[in-house]
C-alpha cells in the first residue's frame, strides 16, 4: 500500500502502540503544542513543524490573476510571510503561497498539511522548468481529491519536488485561515494520533452523556433529557463537520456536503438548546413570554435550514452565529431570571452558559480574522464543550435531586393527610354509631309506645297522639339517613 493512499485514521489505530512505545517524541509534541498555545506567532511551531521550509510568500487578494499559468508574470506580487498561520475571515478572495525548501532537508518525502477543514479547494503547484504542474488537489468542495485522507487538506511533497518551487492555491467561501506546517513522516503520524486521540476523548464524552440522558429518560420520561440528549447529538455533528471527521471517518471524502451538514448541525444545535432550556428552566409555566421568544426564534431557525440548498454558505453561516449569538444571550437571561427566583438548580446551567457564550465569542472572533490561530483559541469550542457538558450534567443532577426532595415532602404532606383523613374517618364512624344506635334507640321505643298506644280502641282517633306518632317515625327516618350519609362519607375518605 502506498503511504498516500492510507487513511490517516487506520493509520491512528494502527500505530497507536508505537505511539506509546515513542514516548518521548509525542511528549515533545504535546508540550511543543502547549508552549505554541501561549506564544504569539505560533514561534514554537514555525521552528518544530517547519525547520525544512527555506522561505515562505503569500499573497491574498484581488489584485492576482485567477489564471494558474498568469501566476508567473505576477510573483513580484508575492510578498514575505510573517508566520505560518494566516487567518483573512470570511474572505472568498484566493490566496497564494510560495514555498521552498531547504536543499540539505530536501532527501526524504515532507508532509504538507493546511490545519483547517472547512477548505473547499485546496491546489498544488510544482514550478518546473517554467511552468506550473498540479500534483495534488483536496479540500471539502473537492470530487477527487488526491492528497492524504485526513481531516484536513494533507499532501505528501515527495524528495523530487523540494528542489523547485511549490505553490499553494487555496479559495473557500468559509472563514479563510491557513495553518500551514511541513513534517517528516513520524512527525506527522505523531500529530496526527495524538489530534485523532484528543478528539476520539471529546465524542467519547459526548458519545456517553448522550446515551446516558436517553437512558434517564426511558426511565424517568423527562422530556427534558432527550431534549439535551438532541443537544448533544447536535453537537457531536457540528464538531465532526468542522473538524473534517464526519467527511474523513463516514463519507471517506466521497460526499461533497460538508458546508451542508456544518449549516445544518448548527441549526439542529441552536433548536435543541432552546427545547432543552425551555424544558430544564420550566418556562412555560414560570416565564412565558421567554418561553413564546423561543419559539419564535426556533421557527426562523428552521426556514433558515429550509433555505441552505439555495443561499450562499458565507451567508448562512454569519445568519446562524448572528441567531446563535442572540440564542444564547436569551438562555442566559432566562438562566438568571430562574435563579434569581429562587430555582437553585439553575446555578450550574448559568455558569455552563456563561462558559459556553465565552467560547463562542472566541470562536466568532476567530473565524472572522480578528483572532489569530493559535491553539487554545481554535479549540477553545472543544474545550468549552466538555466542561459544559459537565456543568450541565451537574445541573440535570442537582435538578433530579430538588425534584426529589420536593417529591419526598409532597409525599410526606399527603401521608399526613391520609392520617389526618383517617382519623376523621374514625370519628364519622363513631358519629354514624351513634346515630344508627345510641340515639335511634330511644326515638324507636317513643315510636313503638306510639303505635301501642294509638292502637288502642279508644285512642285510635286522637290527632295529637297521630301527630307523635307521624313526628316520631320522621325523626326516625332521619337519624336512618343521616347515619348512612355518614358511613357512606367514612368509607370514601
Amino acid at each position: 500500500m502506498e503511504y498516500n493512499q492510507v487513511n490517516i485514521g487506520l493509520v491512528w489505530r494502527w500505530n497507536i502502540e508505537s505511539l506509546f512505545n515513542g514516548i518521548g517524541p509525542a511528549m515533545r509534541v504535546i508540550l511543543l503544542g502547549f508552549f505554541a498555545a501561549l506564544l504569539p506567532d505560533n514561534t514554537v511551531k514555525a521552528q518544530f513543524s517547519q525547520s525544512a521550509v527555506q522561505a515562505l510568500e503569500i499573497y491574498h487578494g484581488n489584485e492576482i490573476s485567477k489564471d494558474v499559468e498568469s501566476i508567473r508574470s505576477q510573483l513580484n506580487l508575492f510578498e514575505p510571510a510573517r508566520g505560518f498561520n494566516h487567518n483573512f475571515g470570511f474572505d472568498n478572495t484566493q490566496t497564494w503561497m510560495l514555498l521552498t525548501f531547504k536543499q540539505e532537508q530536501s532527501q526524504h518525502d515532507k508532509i504538507l498539511g493546511l490545519g483547517f477543514a472547512p477548505l473547499d479547494s485546496v491546489e498544488l503547484f510544482v514550478w518546473r522548468a517554467g511552468a506550473l504542474q498540479r500534483i495534488g488537489i483536496a479540500g471539502d468542495l473537492v470530487a477527487n481529491k488526491t492528497g492524504l485522507l485526513n481531516n484536513f487538506p494533507s499532501f505528501i511533497i515527495s524528495s523530487q519536488y523540494q528542489q523547485d518551487t511549490i505553490l499553494i492555491r487555496v479559495v473557500t467561501q468559509s472563514s479563510h485561515q491557513i495553518a500551514l506546517k511541513v513534517d517528516d513522516q513520524y512527525t506527522y503520524m505523531n500529530r496526527s494520533s495524538i489530534r485523532h486521540t484528543l478528539y476520539a476523548l471529546l465524542y467519547g464524552v459526548l458519545a456517553t452523556m448522550l446515551i446516558f440522558n436517553i437512558l434517564v429518560f426511558g426511565v424517568l420520561k423527562d422530556k427534558t433529557y432527550i431534549y439535551y440528549a438532541l443537544y448533544l447529538l447536535s453537537q457531536i455533528l457540528m464538531f465532526g463537520s468542522i473538524n473534517g471527521q464526519i467527511d474523513e471517518f463516514i463519507l471517506n471524502g466521497k460526499a461533497l456536503i460538508g458546508n451542508e451538514l456544518t449549516i445544518l448541525s448548527f441549526c439542529a444545535l441552536n433548536i435543541s438548546s432552546l427545547l432543552f432550556t425551555s424544558f430544564f428552566l420550566r418556562l412555560s409555566k414560570y416565564e412565558k413570554v421567554l418561553s413564546n421568544i423561543f419559539r419564535v426564534i426556533m421557527v426562523l431557525v428552521g426556514l433558515v435550514a429550509l433555505t441552505i440548498p439555495f443561499v450562499q454558505y458565507a451567508l448562512l453561516v454569519k445568519t446562524t452565529v448572528f441567531i446563535a449569538l442572540v440564542s444564547c444571550v436569551l438562555i442566559l437571561v432566562a438562566g438568571y431570571k430562574s435563579l434569581f427566583k429562587g430555582h437553585s438548580y439553575a446555578r450550574f446551567f448559568v455558569s455552563a452558559w456563561t462558559l459556553y457564550i465565552l467560547t463562542m465569542i472566541l470562536l466568532i472572533l476567530q473565524r472572522f480574522g480578528i483572532l489569530g490561530n493559535s491553539f487554545f483559541v481554535v479549540h477553545m469550542t472543544e474545550i468549552g464543550a466538555v466542561a459544559e457538558t459537565f456543568l450541565i450534567t451537574l445541573a440535570l443532577i442537582d435538578k433530579f435531586n430538588i425534584i426529589r426532595s420536593e417529591n419526598e415532602a409532597h409525599l410526606a404532606s399527603i401521608r399526613k393527610q391520609a392520617n389526618e383523613l383517617k382519623m376523621k374517618t374514625v370519628q364519622l364512624e363513631g358519629h354514624s354509631y351513634r346515630l344508627s344506635h345510641v340515639l335511634r334507640k330511644p326515638v324507636a321505643n317513643i315510636v313503638g309506645l306510639i303505635s301501642f298506644i294509638i292502637s288502642r280502641e279508644n285512642a285510635k282517633d286522637d290527632p295529637v297522639l297521630k301527630r307523635l306518632d307521624s313526628s316520631g317515625k320522621e325523626l326516625d327516618e332521619i337519624i336512618k339517613t343521616e347515619a348512612r350519609r355518614i358511613e357512606g362519607s367514612a368509607h370514601l375518605g
